[in-house]
């Protein structure tokens, strides 16, 4: 991973921008690396984060004095055309 500073200003492998101040999002932040759209994000997502296909997605969170949820969707096929999963028994 590749990370690039300049004055106020950094990029995650070149795609995308860190701002060096504080920010305050009002909306769903998306990070996708897949060429196709997410689907939509669930009632109350702060962070939409898609790998490309065929990739492992990966994020840290932690909590203190209180708990961190995480939903997980997991799909077969792209993020063009997904498809249902098959039962594991």
């Amino acid at each position: 991973m590749k990370f690039i500073t300049s004055p106020g200003i950094g990029f995650l492998d070149s795609r995308y921008a860190l701002i060096g101040s504080a920010n305050t999002f009002t909306a769903v932040q998306t990070i996708n690396a897949n060429a196709a759209t997410l689907p939509v994000a669930t009632a109350g997502t702060l962070l939409h984060v898609g790998a490309a296909n065929s990739t492992l997605n990966r994020i840290l969170l932690d909590a203190f004095t209180n708990s961190s949820y995480l939903t997980i969707r997991r799909a077969e096929g792209t993020a063009a055309l997904p498809s249902a999963t098959a039962i594991r028994v």
